[in-house]
């Protein structure tokens, strides 16, 4: 299994719209950040990443990748 909060893997099994999780996964991995909890927030943005690889949407790969070579 995954590393992260049992809660963030249990809302990304949760259905959603595919954009529509890759834009909460980034929130919240900016809110993890301002918390300064930097594993929850790296576990976000590479979910974030696989999905917005998986389903080609390659403005919301760029902000990943920014965001993950900021930590």
């Amino acid at each position: 299994m995954e590393s992260g909060p049992w809660f963030l893997r249990l809302l990304w099994r949760m259905p959603q719209l595919p954009k529509k999780k890759v834009r909460y996964f980034m929130r919240l991995g900016d809110y993890y950040l301002e918390k300064e909890n930097d594993a929850a927030a790296r576990f976000c943005y590479r979910k974030a990443q696989e999905l917005a690889d998986r389903i080609g949407a390659v403005h919301y790969l760029k902000k990943t990748n920014d965001r993950l070579s900021n930590l």
